[in-house]
């Protein structure tokens, strides 16, 4: 009976590990699917603006984190360009890049996670109650152009999976930021076409007059 006890006791483990497992698995499956569709949804417009709010908002949500912003670079400083959260910066304004994490992913262009702030001496958050934070960078062909920043009072979220897969999304956002400038300079490129060809014909009018 003890060994039979004992056989019982060790098949319900294995069942919770399994379990366990599939559980994870489920779950690094439904944040992918997340990935993918985030993508699918940035990369169909051709809005600057639009992208900016909505890859902000998923990786809010992927992240679960309780605040964060987008920041471009712009004539080699950093202005904040999309926010979410009790943040004492307005947007467009400049950002501080000469201090803690922030300098350290511009320096090294490499994503940066602090997911303790107990022991944590090269930084100080941006949000009163951050208990950990990740900063990533935007990257368009080698360039760097911008950073996403990240915080959260519940540490526990900002693990190593989660980390992994934002990087994963900074890279599709990076994309979708391509396109969108290039729509935008194609069609600036237009209007000026447009002005140069109304001269031209004005030009013209005034030689058959």
């Amino acid at each position: 009976q003890t060994i039979y006890q004992l056989e019982n006791v060790m098949l319900e483990q294995e069942i919770a590990v399994r379990k366990q497992t599939e559980n994870r698995l489920n779950q690094r499956l439904m944040q992918i699917a997340t990935v993918l569709q985030v993508y699918d949804e940035i990369s169909y417009t051709l809005s600057v603006g639009h992208v900016l709010m909505m890859s902000l908002d998923a990786s809010l949500r992927l992240s679960g984190a309780k605040g964060g912003f987008m920041a471009l670079l712009d004539d080699d400083v950093l202005r904040m360009s999309s926010v979410v959260g009790n943040y004492q910066v307005a947007q467009n304004a400049i950002l501080n890049s000469e201090a803690g994490i922030i300098k350290s992913v511009l320096n090294k262009r490499k994503a940066k996670l602090i997911i303790d702030y107990t022991f944590e001496m090269d930084d100080v958050p941006t949000l009163p109650d951050t208990q950990a934070r990740m900063v990533i960078p935007l990257m368009s062909q080698e360039k760097l152009v911008g950073i996403i920043n990240l915080e959260t009072d519940k540490p526990e979220r900002f693990d190593e999976n989660i980390f992994q897969l934002m990087q994963v999304l900074e890279k599709y956002i990076s994309v979708a930021l391509d396109n969108a400038n290039l729509y935008q300079q194609v069609q600036q490129h237009l209007v000026e076409l447009q002005g140069l060809y109304d001269q031209v014909s004005q030009l013209e009018q005034l030689k058959t007059d």
